[in-house]
């Protein structure tokens, strides 16, 4: 996993004017949505709805309309991009991990098996990698709307920011809590795969065996092992990826419904 996340960020700095043209066009894509996206809500109720005004209310619907359509076709340019730079850095992982797996002494080669060594230089790059860009990704977008929500709720009220105050430091504990059993979960999980992939080998190189010494109980017994142990480290994996998704959910949820109720009450009390 470190090999990986070493190579990846060598492949980053090679690649650094891509990466940071991706990043400021993701940081400003995000911003931008971040910030307007309540004032526009705000603007309609207010502008419109509650000032009674009809045909500026049409105004800030049809711009609305137009500012959430170019949003969303913008995020789809933007994904796509990073999906093409994902495939070059997995291109150039695979490739990497070959040379360097062919430059290593026999003796360090004989000892694993075929399908083992598959699983070291395709399926750990096709495993790691993409999720490493995402979650850069990702980072970027919540570091973003952070900041943007921000930004917005003390321009409108500095009381109700003292909630994402509270909420903000609870999610950075669990996704750190989380981020270092999902870690190592993912580590038992390739190996578990590559042993896996190993054991198949195995069977499907000793076919002619099996089948002329009637052995394909213990073939079936094998493969049914090494599945269940390498199905069990990815069950495990994805068991403690929801666990957080579920928490850190229902704290955003709690959350947005404490900034709506303190909303409402900034309004009543005629501080907004």
């Amino acid at each position: 996993m470190f090999e990986t996340i070493r190579f990846a960020w060598s492949f980053v700095c090679h690649e650094r004017l891509r990466f940071a043209g991706l990043f400021l066009a993701g940081l400003l894509l995000y911003a931008t949505s971040n910030v307007l996206n309540p004032l526009i809500i705000m603007w309609l109720f207010d502008k419109g709805i509650i000032a009674r005004n009809f045909q500026r209310f049409v105004l800030l619907a049809l711009s609305a309309i137009v500012f959430f359509t170019l949003i969303r076709w913008l995020t789809y340019l933007y994904n796509m991009a990073l999906e093409r730079m994902m495939n070059r850095l997995q291109a150039s992982g695979t490739l990497k991990t070959l040379q360097t797996l062919l430059t290593k002494p026999y003796q360090a080669i004989a000892i694993h098996d075929p399908g083992y060594l598959m699983a070291r230089v395709d399926d750990d790059i096709r495993r790691a990698l993409p999720p490493l860009v995402q979650l850069g990704s990702n980072l970027l977008t919540a570091t973003t709307t952070f900041l943007a929500g921000l930004t917005v709720a003390l321009s409108l009220s500095w009381r109700m920011t003292l909630i994402l105050l509270v909420v903000v430091p609870l999610l950075y504990r669990l996704a750190d809590y989380f981020g270092k059993h999902i870690s190592r979960n993912t580590q038992q999980e390739q190996e578990q795969d590559a042993h896996f992939r190993a054991v198949l080998q195995r069977v499907i190189t000793a076919w002619k065996s099996i089948h002329l010494f009637h052995l394909e109980h213990l073939a079936r017994r094998l493969i049914h092992h090494a599945l269940s142990e390498s199905l069990s480290a990815r069950l495990i994996r994805v068991q403690n990826a929801q666990r957080y998704t579920t928490i850190s959910a229902a704290f955003i949820s709690l959350g947005e419904t404490a900034v709506i109720i303190g909303g409402g009450y900034e309004v009543l009390r005629g501080r907004m």
